[in-house]
Formats: structure tokens, C-alpha cells, sequence
């Protein structure tokens, strides 16, 4: 009996795989950015610079990550188109990159990805940038 139950045992642990194998999983922290973008219509609810405030600027504006990559920026009866994208490498800070058109262009950037809550994405670049895009059913 003692060596039925040994050989149990060790097919039972011969028989564990260890090995992970990636499928359609999120492995960054922020990655569920590409998902949440393009779902709706995004405001500039904070940009702040080294020069100071500057999210009165950008009040009327109303920004639409499209896929793949595309961006739309409507402004004042105009509309506008950029690109954007998720990137991140291993050893890096997971980003948001920015290729805005002229209107705005002071946004484009490769901005740092500090948090993703809810309705609000924050952003961050150079270490003194701040920017913030809140959804706009949230506003």
C-alpha cells in the first residue's frame, strides 16, 4: 500500500507544469489603456507646466482615441487628427505617446502613465508636466 501511495504521489508531482503560457493576457500594469480610450470622448481636466496652468486652454477642446491609433481633436467647429499609442519595455514606465496635431501640439509627448482610475488618466512627463484626461460623461 506504502509504495501504491508513493507512486501516486510522485505521478502527481511529475505530472505539475510550472510553465506559464501567455495568452491574451494583460501583463503591464496599464496596458488596459489601449481598451479604455477609444470606449469614449476625453477632456483635459489638468495641464500643468513648468510655464504654470494651462488647462484653460484646453476647456473647449474634446479629444476621441479612435483605434488603431488614430486621435481626433475637435476644437471651436474644427477638427483635427494625431496619433496615439500604449508603449512599454521591460525596465521602462509604461507610456502614453502623444503625436498631436498643431492646434495642441504642446501634448506631444511620450507622457508617463501614473494611474488609470475610473474615469481619469494620469499623466506625467519630465517630472514637473502634469496632465490629466477625465472622460467626458464624467466632467
Amino acid at each position: 500500500m506504502k509504495k501504491l501511495f508513493l507512486l501516486l504521489c510522485v505521478i502527481s508531482l511529475t505530472a505539475c507544469d510550472t510553465s506559464d503560457i501567455p495568452g491574451d493576457v494583460i501583463t503591464q500594469e496599464f496596458e488596459r489603456i489601449r481598451f479604455v480610450m477609444p470606449r469614449a470622448s476625453w477632456q483635459i481636466d489638468k495641464f500643468v507646466t513648468e510655464n504654470g496652468n494651462q488647462t484653460a486652454d484646453f476647456d473647449s477642446i474634446v479629444f476621441k482615441f479612435k483605434e488603431p491609433d488614430s486621435l481626433v481633436v475637435e476644437f471651436q467647429e474644427l477638427t483635427a487628427n494625431g496619433k496615439w499609442y500604449y508603449q512599454s519595455f521591460p525596465g521602462e514606465s509604461e507610456k502614453l505617446v502623444l503625436e498631436a496635431p498643431e492646434n495642441v501640439a504642446e501634448l506631444t509627448d511620450a507622457w508617463k502613465i501614473l494611474s488609470l482610475v475610473n474615469a481619469e488618466v494620469h499623466l506625467s512627463r519630465k517630472g514637473t508636466d502634469t496632465l490629466i484626461f477625465k472622460r467626458r460623461d464624467s466632467i
